[in-house]
């Protein structure tokens, strides 16, 4: 049933998944400038700078990942989105696992025994 649904679109299995490849790209180096972004910002002499240019960059980066992996094919852009949030969810696991592991370090406790 899903695969007629793809096929009447013009679109194959494989290419879904490779969008949803495309889309997890999109949403790590996304999330990955946004958090830098953040970090480098809040440091800064100069903070607009950080905050608006990681914005363009964010933006340009997504909308044309998005237009270039959708193809003008809806199921295209529901696979892409799916990997950037899937990628979303890995950043977000990501940094808080290292944020843990470095509290831990600094403070050199291992948590309640």
């Amino acid at each position: 049933m899903m695969n007629d649904l793809l096929l009447a679109q013009g679109v194959t299995m494989m290419s879904v998944l490779s969008a949803m490849l495309s889309g997890l790209l999109i949403g790590l180096v996304f999330f990955y400038v946004l958090w830098l972004t953040t970090q480098q910002g809040l440091l800064s002499a100069r903070p607009l700078l950080w905050f608006l240019g990681g914005f363009i960059v964010r933006l340009t980066l997504a909308g044309c990942g998005f237009y270039l992996v959708g193809q003008q094919h809806w199921p295209l852009w529901l696979a892409c989105l799916v990997g950037f949030l899937v990628g979303r969810t890995l950043c977000y696991r990501w940094r808080v696992k290292s944020s843990v592991s470095a509290t831990i370090s600094t403070t050199g406790d291992e948590g309640c025994n």
